[in-house]
């Protein structure tokens, strides 16, 4: 009895041992692929965040950037994988309903940051060129946090129904699927360039920012973005601070022609106005290799000037040409040379990433997220003959360095400084974040003015012609200062004039200081007297939703603006203010976008 009750028992068990190891196997597997579905829809929004949007900012605007791709991509992905990893591996304990839930948010949350990418970020700036940042309309964000609601909502009610969490797990390889084919894309199209910086490069050099013809020199300070309004605000805060420049005459209405960097500097510097029928490419090299601009340069060659620009970004200038097909023969410190770059790619990673929470996050948010133009700037610096933009950066090298003095030659300089474009600068022209455009005006203002107070200890101030000006005006502000000391002028108190005057006649009028004939050229500003009554026109870029989109003229992007808008007026800046930016004279359909 007692063998057969022991072999029952026996028996009995059996089956209870050999079961344990299958339910720990079942177990297991299920827990593997709660971390697997897990991983992958947690990977939509750090791929979204951490390497899509990065390459997608990057390869539309690697021509404005100064680093390659592989100073961010390697770190970037690989903390993309490792967090998605980490994170599902941490939600995949979580009870059932609520793991459910969670990836249904977290797969709504990456369809929103799909959907503002595509289709809800029209116009976007994205090199940071705005001295305010982002601001966008109530109502556009009303309609974005709707848009963003109604998603959500819909996944949360498509997961409740299903009791699943396979439309969070399909949805996110789908999305997956189509943003890895883009990238593959992007990758196969960029030009080299986007992945390695050259042995050699062609690039102005900053060799000689401060240095000055002991015998002549025409200085001219291009203070971006610096206008009227500018300095209305400017003089309401310091009513003297004008005071330092008593022998200058202050033309108070000056039209710059084009609002923008691009195409102002590449006019202000060959006195070519845009053919519109041209792409950027084709107008920048038309402009460079035009005959105005080959009689500009060659004769102040001749008559022993060089000819110094100093300013960061020759795409500007140039579009994406051979520079050395534009610039060589015109720009004296104009060079090929091995250009050594110190990368910060931790700085180069955080800007990627703010850049991505800026595309990828909704509207009202986005303030926060704005990169300005100085931090795509400041992640990279070169060792040696750097070329001083910012504010600050001038006013810090140059307290430095100081101004010295070259007997064997004279000089026409160029500097093409930051100006009111962003607002770091304090009234001294040190760097201080969230300045104001009076303040940083008050800076650049008594940047000039100690830069001056050094031409006069070096005794080359009275033999020197100075220009203060901006390449374009702002928002209401569209006229640009404009303040010219001839030689051999001393005043009590500087002098006005309203006479009609624009930048058509800049270059020509800088080639009568040279000595040179101007007439090739076209007329000086001599040929406008105030109350002359003078149709000028100001074409401003823009973008109108019931004109075609265009391309940017760089990258595979549509670009943010398709219209030149003409504003013609006779008057002044308080006549141009009527008409901006409700009253167009004409609208001209770009055939190419630089932004």
């Amino acid at each position: 009895m007692n063998e057969n009750h022991s072999s029952k028992d026996n028996k009995e068990t059996r089956p209870y041992k050999a079961d344990t190891p299958a339910k720990s196997d079942k177990g297991s597997g299920k827990r593997i692929a709660n971390i697997a579905v897990s991983a992958v829809v947690c990977l939509l929004p750090v791929f979204m965040f951490l390497i899509y949007a990065p390459a997608e900012a990057f390869f539309a605007n690697a021509a404005e950037l100064p680093f390659v791709y592989g100073e961010f991509a390697g770190y970037l992905t690989a903390a993309a994988f490792v967090s998605a990893l980490a994170a599902g591996i941490i939600i995949s304990f979580l009870p059932d309903k609520i793991h459910r839930i969670l990836l249904t948010l977290i797969f709504a949350l990456s369809l929103c940051f799909y959907v503002q990418n595509m289709f809800l970020n029209k116009d976007l700036d994205m090199m940071g060129i705005s001295a305010t940042g982002y601001n966008a309309e109530t109502g556009k964000s009303i309609i974005n946090i709707i848009i963003w609601a109604v998603l959500i909502a819909a996944m949360i009610m498509i997961t409740v129904k299903l009791k699943s969490s396979k439309p969070a797990l399909f949805g996110s390889v789908f999305l997956l699927l189509i943003q890895l084919l883009a990238i593959t894309s992007l990758l196969m199209n960029a030009e080299d360039s986007c992945f390695r910086y050259p042995e050699t490069e062609y690039h102005l050099s900053g060799a000689d920012q401060f240095v000055v013809s002991s015998d002549d020199n025409i200085i001219m300070f291009v203070l971006d973005s610096f206008s009227d309004l500018d300095l209305s605000a400017a003089l309401a805060e310091d009513p003297e601070c004008l005071e330092p420049f008593s022998d200058f005459t202050f033309y108070t209405n000056m039209d710059p022609v084009y609002c923008g960097t691009y195409p102002s500097m590449t006019h202000m510097l060959t006195n070519n106005n845009v053919n519109f029928d041209l792409k950027v490419n084709e107008w920048t090299k038309s402009a460079w290799n035009s005959e105005k601009a080959d009689y500009f340069y060659k004769s102040m060659a001749e008559n022993d000037y060089v000819c110094n620009l100093y300013t960061p970004d020759l795409n500007l200038l140039c579009g994406s040409n051979p520079y050395e097909e534009l610039l060589n023969g015109k720009i004296t410190n104009f060079t090929n040379s091995p250009l050594h770059r110190i990368v910060d790619n931790s700085s180069v990673c955080n800007v990627m990433v703010k850049m991505s929470c800026y595309k990828l996050l909704p509207v009202i948010v986005k303030p926060a997220f704005y990169v300005d133009l100085n931090e795509y700037m400041d992640v990279v610096a070169v060792e040696e003959d750097p070329i001083a933009h910012e504010n600050y950066d001038f006013h810090t090298a140059f307290q430095a360095k100081h101004l010295t003095t070259d007997g064997s030659h004279k000089y026409f300089t160029v500097q093409h400084l930051m100006g009111t474009h962003l607002y770091n600068t304090d009234r001294e022209g040190n760097y201080c974040e969230g300045t104001d455009a009076a303040t940083t005006a008050l800076g650049c203002l008594n940047i000039v003015k100690e830069y001056l107070d050094e031409m006069r200890r070096l005794d080359v101030y009275d033999k020197s012609v100075i220009i203060i000006t901006a390449d374009h005006g702002a928002a209401y502000g569209q006229q640009p200062i404009f303040f010219v000391k001839p030689r051999n002028t001393s005043g009590t108190c500087i002098s006005e004039t309203a006479a009609p005057n624009s930048f058509d006649e800049l270059l020509p009028s800088i080639a009568a200081f040279a000595g040179l004939d101007p007439s090739p050229i076209g007329e000086t500003f001599d040929a406008y007297k105030e109350g002359d009554m003078r149709e000028r026109t100001l074409y401003i870029m823009d973008h109108y939703d019931e004109y075609p989109e265009v391309k940017s003229y760089y990258g595979n992007k549509t670009g943010t603006t398709n219209v030149f808008v003409g504003y013609t007026y006779t008057g002044d800046e308080d006549e141009l203010r009527k008409y901006i930016f409700d009253h167009p004279s004409v609208v001209i359909p770009m055939v190419e976008s630089y932004f």
